[in-house]
């Protein structure tokens, strides 16, 4: 990668961090006085040396009796610069406090601005972004990027900063004393020439390293995971080879980043040992003829000296830090383009409960290249109960998903209350639109904890009303601990019809949704239970349900059906009179699917 783009694509993290190039300079600037008046802090003691200890005969004499006749008889001289000293080295502490802070809160403002992006593009309601076989290493992804992207807020400006104090640092030396400072600029020259490339060279393996090491834990949380699917498959093998393989790649980069790291401790030692002895050598040449003011100033030199040192130091990490941090900003932008892909905008509008049907025209999707539904033309009654049915992969589930906007429709419109569901927010919809599957999912906490999680104030009277119009009461008779009873262990097992019930039963605590959408919701239930579940549902008011079903032994003679087939819609109406026409695919339908029956079966 070109340094331009290196250049762009920091330009390109600090837009998506909301942090603008002046704060940066105004943080580096807060550095540069920092340093100032450590330089001033220290330089008080040149006078100070100075007049303490001198006759007035000689030329420091001469200085020191010039502050006797200022008007500070009062005070004590030694006191005056004492306190000057010290309020150098107050401001100092404040400034570094104070830059420090401010580093903190815009590192943490770019952090909060990317995980928010991130959240929104791919965790946000209606995202489709999943990786399946690999969440651990996903999710590592979508965590640790936006962290390490918004960092790269305090590698500029402590680098830039850096720089600035080697500056401030540099001068001060030169009018201590300029031979010792060019000789001392002449070796640490020397040294990035000679060690920072290797440096350069054991930061990246490190970085490989860790990126490895990072990737480890999470790609074996993902083999535990994926256990059922590869012993289902038969790959166990395969995903063995692939372990040992990546230890060994991973057990070479750290054997190879071991040989280079153990050269940076004493290539940093040799560095300070030669600066010191230099600095010893051309001091001593005239170390005879020096006096104490002179020796006084050397000390300050070598005090500042070191300053210089550690940021030259933190100069020497630039290049390796500038080139690891464009990567994370590229690895960043891709992962964002990737999400781009299945982007779905938000409207601001909040939905308001459902009072007109919900109305479909014209609707085209495809899942890339492939058609998934195409021309439909529908319209579902206003606090009414409607079916969908039809083969698999005929595009019923692709429906629901447009309706809880998982994906952007392709043409065509869906209308909740009249207007587009793309005005609407997705809190909104979240809010007015309840979604159940086949399996639904469970924190590994009490059921009481599960039925009531982001709802306010559920009252116990509420949890035992759901449980009873979802048939749920039978079983939970039976649990020793009850509602308290924790969901995902082992010992205490729940069916899949027992699950699913519980699901119906946090769909009915729902207080303000207007729209449920039910995707072989009761598929694991028998025929009584379903029929009195769906009862329950549609006695429920003011609410609009629209339902998925390979079975029509719940669907009652009155109900709205709607008949799909390859991706389309072919028939529509009530039961009865579908089952009535000869030459209802409805008809053909339920007596050609095993899943599907003839009417009151």
């Amino acid at each position: 990668m070109k340094f331009t783009d290196r250049r762009r694509l920091v330009e390109k993290g600090l837009q998506a961090c909301d942090v603008r190039p002046r704060a940066l300079v105004l943080l580096s600037v807060l550095g540069v006085l920092a340093a100032l008046f450590r330089v001033i802090s220290m330089s008080l003691f040149l006078p100070l040396v100075y007049a303490a200890f001198s006759d007035s005969s000689s030329p420091r004499g001469r200085f020191s009796a010039l502050f006797k006749i200022l008007p500070l008889e009062e005070f004590n001289l030694t006191y005056v610069m004492s306190g000057a000293i010290l309020f150098a080295g107050i401001m100092a502490a404040m400034l570094v406090y104070l830059t420090d802070y401010l580093e903190s809160r815009l590192t943490y403002h770019g952090q909060t601005m990317l995980s928010r992006k991130v959240f929104k593009r791919f965790l946000a309601y209606g995202q489709a972004y999943s990786d399946r076989t690999g969440p651990s290493v996903q999710l590592r992804e979508l965590r640790r990027v936006p962290g390490k992207v918004s960092r790269q807020v305090k590698i500029l400006s402590r680098h830039l900063g850096a720089a600035l104090e080697v500056l401030v640092y540099s001068v001060a030396l030169l009018f201590l004393a300029w031979q010792a400072a060019l000789v001392c600029f002449v070796v640490l020259v020397s040294y990035y020439l000679v060690f920072g490339r290797f440096v350069g060279w054991v930061d990246s393996f490190s970085r490989e390293d860790d990126q490895e090491e990072d990737l480890s834990e999470d790609r074996a949380a993902d083999i535990l995971l994926n256990l059922p699917l590869v012993r289902g498959a038969g790959t166990i093998g395969e995903e063995r080879r692939q372990w040992r393989k990546f230890q060994q790649q991973r057990f070479k980069l750290r054997k190879r980043a071991a040989l280079f790291s153990a050269g940076i401790k004493p290539a940093k030692q040799l560095l300070t040992l030669l600066v010191m002895l230099l600095f010893v050598l051309v001091i001593s040449i005239g170390l005879g003829e020096l006096e104490v003011y002179d020796v006084a100033r050397l000390v300050i030199f070598f005090l500042i000296l070191r300053r210089l040192m550690a940021a030259f130091a933190k100069m020497l990490e630039a290049p390796a830090d500038w080139f690891a941090y464009t990567e994370v900003l590229d690895r960043y932008f891709q992962l964002m383009d990737r999400g781009n892909k299945g982007i779905v905008r938000s409207g601001s509008d909040i939905l308001e409960p459902l009072r007109a049907p919900v109305e479909i025209s014209n609707l085209d999707f495809s899942y890339g290249d492939t058609p998934a539904l195409r021309g439909l033309n529908v319209s579902f009654p206003l606090h009414g109960c409607t079916a969908v049915v039809g083969l698999s992969g005929s595009g019923k589930s692709t429906l629901l998903k447009l309706l809880t906007r998982q994906y952007e429709i392709d043409a065509g419109q869906i209308r909740l209350n009249n207007r587009d569901i793309g005005d609407y927010s997705w809190e909104g919809l979240a809010n007015e639109i309840v979604h159940l599957g086949s399996e639904p999912k469970f924190f590994n906490k009490s059921i009481e904890y599960n039925l009531s999680y982001g709802l306010e104030e559920v009252t116990p009277e509420e949890i035992f009303t759901a449980l009873e119009r979802s048939s749920s009461t039978d079983f939970m008779s039976s649990l020793e601990s009850g509602l308290q009873t924790v969901m995902g262990l082992q010992e205490q097992p729940f069916s899949r019809g027992q699950l699913q019930r519980l699901g119906i039963a946090r769909l009915l605590i729902q207080r303000q949704a207007s729209l449920f959408l039910l995707d072989e919701a009761t598929s694991a239930l028998d025929e009584v239970t379903e029929k009195s579940i769906l009862r329950q549902m549609v006695s429920r008011p003011n609410t609009t349900i629209i339902f998925v079903t390979h079975r029509t032994t719940a669907i009652d003679p009155d109900m709205h059906v709607v008949v799909f087939d390859q991706g389309q819609i072919v028939e529509q109406g009530a039961r009865k009179q579908l089952e009535c026409r000869p030459d209802s695919y409805f008809s053909r339908l339920c007596h050609t699917d095993p899943a599907i029956g003839p009417s009151g079966s």
